[in-house]
């Protein structure tokens, strides 16, 4: 049987029947072109990879040849026992610096804790310090109008401040306000604004708490009832003196004494 070239110069070499089975190549000669691999047929690319990873093989052989040499006549029972041992000494290491940041903070706490009660103690005293100031501006200013509208008696002042703390008067926002059921007391004279201590003073302290003040007229004869002077008020005039309350609270008018 004939055997077909694998590669010719001419097709006039091959029997024309297989003429069609080449190809011609870059270099003009034709090439047999075959149908999968011959049996023990390697092309060109397989083998360069072949090549390559071979030589790759080689060179990671080579590295682990010379670290194996590193370490010739070393006993792997002791090489597990050295590397234990080392990360024992690394745990005890670790725990160590945990122990010696931990103990920082507690000697940074230690020294900052007196110091953070001081502030803390001098921050309560201050605010403690303001209220009381604050509360002492409010009774102030409660005497001060009370005594505006007159003569207060003896020991009133504690009594009227307490009268007044009763009836809802504090500090609201920087302003003395009269507050009642958690809103402010608006006044009844002036719309949309707070209502003011004289205020109160005219409309109902005046009223339930008349006695404190000192009636300033002097009394008349026993036995007699003078006329009442123009600007006082005779305390038994219910209509007079409520329709004066404002005026006595003021100080424009006084109340004479029961004779």
């Amino acid at each position: 049987m004939a055997k077909l070239a694998a590669v010719v110069d001419a097709l006039d070499a091959i029997p024309e029947t297989y003429r069609e089975a080449y190809v011609k190549a870059d270099d003009g000669r034709y090439v047999l072109q075959l149908d999968g691999a011959p049996r023990g047929f390697v092309d060109a690319a397989r083998l360069n990879e072949f090549r390559d990873n071979n030589r790759n093989l080689q060179a990671e052989l080579a590295k682990i040849q010379e670290t194996l040499k590193q370490y010739e006549g070393l006993d792997p029972k002791e090489a597990r026992e050295a590397l234990e041992e080392r990360k024992r000494q690394e745990e005890a290491l670790r725990k160590k610096e945990l122990l010696r940041a931990e103990e920082v903070e507690q000697r940074i706490h230690a020294a900052i804790e007196p110091l953070a009660k001081q502030i803390e103690a001098e921050r309560k005293a201050r605010a403690d310090a303001e209220r009381t100031l604050a509360e002492r501006a409010l009774e102030s200013e409660i005497v001060s109008v009370a005594r505006r509208a007159g003569e207060l008696q003896p020991g009133a002042e504690d009594v009227l401040v307490s009268k007044a703390r009763a009836a809802g008067w504090q500090l609201h926002d920087g302003h003395i306000v009269q507050m009642a059921n958690g809103a402010p007391v608006y006044s009844n004279k002036r719309p949309g604004e707070y209502r003011s201590l004289d205020e109160w003073i005219a409309e109902e302290a005046g009223v339930k708490f008349g006695w404190v003040w000192k009636a300033t007229v002097g009394a008349p004869p026993p036995g007699t009832r003078s006329a009442t002077p123009p600007g006082v008020i005779d305390p038994r005039d219910r209509e007079a003196f409520r329709k004066n309350l404002t005026d006595i609270a003021s100080g424009k008018k006084k109340v004479a004494p029961l004779t």
